[in-house]
C-alpha cells in the first residue's frame, strides 16, 4: 500500500537508506544523502498480519477497559464508609496549596487574594458538594468570613433541592459508584450538619460547637476541618501554624515551576517556528528506514505485550486478594513485576537476528548516544506548545461534558479521578523511589520499544509518518489508566515521541523525552504532595 500521508521529511534525494541520517534542528547543511536502498518486509506474512491486527484490536479494548475498572471508586466495605464525606484529590491539594500560601498572598493585595479565591472556585464548581465546602474554607482564609458564610449557603441550598438517593448503597458527595447519581441520605444529612458547624465557626460563635461535631469535622474533611476549628487565631499559634507550615517551601516550588514553564513554552515556541522553517526548506531529513509493507512480527509483538500485561494483571489481582491485608510487600512487588514486561520484545528475534533486532527497533545510539538525547530534549520542547494545548482542550471538553451531564441529570458527575496523586498518596519512602524508577527508566524503555519501536514501524510499512504517528499515539494513550478525555495529552505526546523516531531513527530521543516528561511531572507532584501534607 502506498504512503497515504506525505512525508514530513522529505529526502530531496529520494534517498530512503538506512545511512539517511537527519541533521540536528540547529545544525547547518545536513550531509550528502547515500545511495538509495531497497525496502523489505519484515519476517510474518499477510495472514498472520490480518490475524494479529484483530487481537490487537481485542487486547486493547480490554485493556484499556481494565485499566479504567482498576482505578474507578469501589464500594466502601464498612457500612459506615458510605456516610463519609469525600472530595476530589485535585480540590484537596489546591485547597491546601492556598491555604498554606493564604498569609504571603493576604500580605500582597486583596485583590490578588480575591483572586486565588475565584481560582479555586472554579475548580470546586467542578467538584463534588464536599468540593464547595472547601471552597468556603479557602474563602474564609483568603477573602474573609462574609463570603465563606454566602458559599456555604449556597451549597446547603443545592443540597436541600437536591432529591437524595433512597438507601444507604456506596454513594457520598464526594464520589458515587454510578458517576453521577445524588448522595444518599445519609451523607447529604451528614453533609448539612457540617455545614451548620462552619456556619458557626465563621460567624464567630465557635464555642458553640459541641465535641461531636468537632469530631465529625475533622474525620470527614480533614485538614479543612482542622484550619476551620483554628479560624481567628494567630498564624503563629501553637495549634495553627503546624497546618500552616511549608509556606516557604511551596512558594520555592510553585514560581520555580512556573520559570521552567515559561522558559521551556518560549524556547518550545521558538523551536518549534524554526522546525517548520527547516522543514519547509526540505533541510531536516528521515533517518528512520520503513519496511516494505507484508511483515507480521513487530505487530505480533505489540500483541503479545498487551497480553502479557493482561496476564500480570490477573495474576497480581488473584496475589492481592490471598496477601495478608496489612502486608507492605504486595505494591512493591507489583511495581517490580512490570519489568519482566521487558522480555517481551525478545519475541520480534523469530526470524531475526540480535543486530537486526536492535536496527529495526531503534535500539541504536544514532549519531552519538549525547548528540541522539540531546535531539530528544529539543524535539520534547518542539511539542511543548502542542502538548500544553492539548491539556487545556482536555480540561475544557471535561468542564463541557460536566455541563451538559448536569443539565441531562440533574446532578453534577464527579470531576476525574487522579490515579497519580491516589497511589503516590499512599507510598512510603522506597515504595515510592520504586514507582519513580519505573516511570522514569521503565516507561521510556519499554515503552517507546513496544509503541515507537514495534507499533510505529509496522504502520510505517503501509502508511506515512503522520498517520503512523497519530496510531501508535492512540494506543499509547488509551491504554493508560486516565479518564478518556485526559488521554488527549498523552496521544499528542505519543505523536511527538513517534516523530522523533521519525526523524532519528534511534529510540534514544524519544525515550529521553519520555523520561525528561515523567521525572518533570512526578517530582512536581511528589513536591507539592510532600508540601502540604498534613
Amino acid at each position: 500500500m502506498p504512503d497515504s500521508t506525505a512525508n514530513p521529511f522529505p529526502n530531496p534525494s529520494g534517498a530512503v537508506g538506512l545511512g539517511a541520517t537527519p541533521a540536528v534542528v540547529l545544525d547547518g547543511t545536513p550531509p550528502a544523502p547515500p545511495i538509495a536502498t531497497a525496502r523489505l518486509p519484515d519476517p510474518g506474512s499477510p495472514r498472520r498480519r490480518s490475524i494479529t491486527w484483530l487481537l490487537v484490536v481485542l487486547l486493547t479494548i480490554v485493556v484499556a477497559v481494565v485499566q479504567r475498572l482498576d482505578h474507578a471508586p469501589a464500594a466502601p466495605a464498612d457500612p459506615k464508609a458510605t456516610a463519609v464525606i469525600q472530595g476530589s484529590d485535585v480540590g484537596e491539594i489546591l485547597g491546601k496549596l492556598f491555604i498554606k500560601l493564604g498569609p504571603m498572598i493576604r500580605q500582597v493585595d486583596r485583590a490578588v487574594a480575591e483572586e486565588y479565591a475565584r481560582a479555586f472556585s472554579n475548580q470546586a464548581a467542578q467538584g463534588s458538594a464536599a468540593d464547595q465546602v472547601w471552597d468556603a474554607v479557602v474563602a474564609a482564609e483568603l477573602v474573609g468570613d462574609d463570603l465563606a458564610l454566602e458559599k456555604l449557603a449556597k451549597v446547603r441550598e443545592e443540597l436541600e433541592k437536591a432529591p437524595p438517593a433512597s438507601g444507604t448503597g456506596p454513594t457520598s458527595p464526594g464520589r458515587d459508584s454510578s458517576g453521577g447519581d445524588a448522595p444518599s441520605a445519609e451523607a447529604t444529612s451528614n453533609l448539612l450538619n457540617d455545614i451548620e458547624s462552619f456556619r458557626l465557626i465563621y460567624s464567630g460563635r465557635l464555642a458553640e460547637l459541641s465535641q461531636e461535631q468537632r469530631d465529625a469535622l475533622t474525620a470527614h474533611h480533614g485538614f479543612f476541618g482542622k484550619v476551620a476549628l483554628t479560624h481567628g487565631l494567630s498564624d503563629t499559634d501553637p495549634m495553627r501554624a503546624p497546618l500552616l507550615s511549608g509556606a516557604g517551601t511551596l512558594m520555592a516550588i510553585v514560581l520555580g515551576f512556573a520559570l521552567v514553564l515559561g522558559v521551556a513554552l518560549l524556547a518550545g515556541v521558538v523551536l518549534f517556528v524554526i522546525a517548520a522553517i527547516r522543514l519547509s526548506q526540505r533541510r531536516i531529513r528521515p533517518a528512520f528506514h520503513p519496511p516494505a509493507s507484508g511483515g507480521s512480527v513487530y505487530l505480533e509483538t505489540l500483541a503479545l505485550f498487551l497480553a502479557c500485561f493482561l496476564l500480570l494483571q490477573a495474576a497480581l489481582s488473584v496475589l492481592s486478594g490471598y496477601a495478608p491485608k496489612d502486608a507492605t510487600w504486595v505494591t512493591p512487588v507489583a511495581l517490580a513485576s512490570h519489568w519482566l514486561l521487558a522480555l517481551v520484545p525478545l519475541w520480534a528475534l523469530r526470524g531475526r537476528s540480535l543486530a537486526e533486532l536492535r536496527r529495526d527497533l531503534g535500539w541504536t545510539s544514532g549519531r552519538g548516544i549525547f548528540r541522539e538525547m540531546g535531539a530528544g530534549i529539543v524535539g520534547y520542547l518542539v511539542g511543548f506548545p502542542l502538548f500544553l494545548a492539548s491539556a487545556a482542550i482536555a480540561v475544557l471538553l471535561i468542564i463541557l461534558y460536566q455541563f451538559v451531564a448536569q443539565q441531562v441529570t440533574g446532578h453534577r458527575p464527579p470531576p476525574p479521578s487522579n490515579p497519580l496523586a491516589e497511589r503516590l498518596g499512599g507510598f512510603d519512602a522506597k515504595t515510592l523511589a520504586l514507582f519513580f524508577t519505573l516511570a522514569t527508566v521503565w516507561a521510556p524503555l519499554v515503552e517507546e520499544t513496544i509503541f515507537r519501536g514495534t507499533l510505529f514501524r509496522h504502520l510505517r510499512g503501509s502508511v506515512g509518518p503522520v498517520l503512523a504517528a497519530l496510531g501508535s499515539a492512540f494506543v499509547f494513550g488509551i491504554i493508560h489508566p486516565v479518564p478518556v478525555l485526559l488521554t488527549i495529552p498523552l496521544m499528542t505526546l505519543g505523536f511527538n515521541f513517534a516523530m522523533m523516531r521519525e526523524w532519528r531513527g534511534s529510540l534514544i530521543a524519544p525515550m529521553t523525552a519520555h523520561c525528561l516528561h515523567n521525572a518533570t511531572v512526578l517530582t512536581l507532584v511528589i513536591s507539592v504532595m510532600a508540601a502540604v501534607k498534613d
